[in-house]
């Protein structure tokens, strides 16, 4: 389900939906801590968060971080 949250974060961000990527975020990062996850995941989250509040979130920086995560999935 998060990973999934990641790629709805790409499509809202090519649609310039900056709102709904800054609820999503905070929404994403709560899914994660309720969770056991590893640091760095952790770390990607509150990235991923801090570049929707900031409004900076790109397409290509989301589809980096969904990256990330399911790299360390594994």
């Amino acid at each position: 389900m998060p990973l999934v949250a990641l790629d709805l974060a790409v499509l809202l961000s090519e649609q310039g939906r900056t709102q709904e990527l800054k609820s999503l975020a905070l929404d994403l990062l709560a899914v994660f801590e309720s969770r056991e996850i590893h640091r760095e995941s952790t770390a990607v989250l509150i990235l991923f968060r801090r570049a929707c509040e900031e409004e900076r979130l790109t397409a290509k920086l989301a589809r980096q971080f969904a990256s990330l995560l399911r790299k360390g999935r594994g």
